[in-house]
């Protein structure tokens, strides 16, 4: 499932966050040109939870530590990050691209 939503992401101009074996749970996608905290509150409000932050670093909106060091602080700061929980099921790939869709062309 992680595959099939980050093949869709990418898509739609998501550029992949990590290299090498990634979790199969989690997903780090940024979008270029678009700000974190912003994807999150507009991704919110489709009902997609989504996070612009680590884990470890919940409630700040600054960009992750890791990632930031990984690939810069602009594409950071336009990261979302996606866990894919055991509800998570084939027919939420389709739900939640389409979501993104709608946020990215606004």
């Amino acid at each position: 499932l992680r595959d099939a939503l980050r093949e869709a992401l990418v898509e739609l101009g998501g550029v992949v966050n990590g290299v090498g074996p990634l979790a199969p749970h989690v997903l780090n996608v940024s979008f270029l040109g678009r700000r974190g905290p912003e994807l999150v509150a507009a991704l919110d409000l489709e009902g997609i939870a989504v996070s612009s932050g680590s884990a470890c670093s919940a409630g700040t909106a600054a960009p992750s530590p890791v990632v930031t060091a990984m690939v810069g602080r602009e594409r950071a700061g336009s990261a979302v990050r996606l866990s894919l929980g055991d509800g998570f099921a084939p027919e939420d790939v389709p739900r939640v691209v389409a979501a993104f869709s709608r946020v990215l062309d606004r």
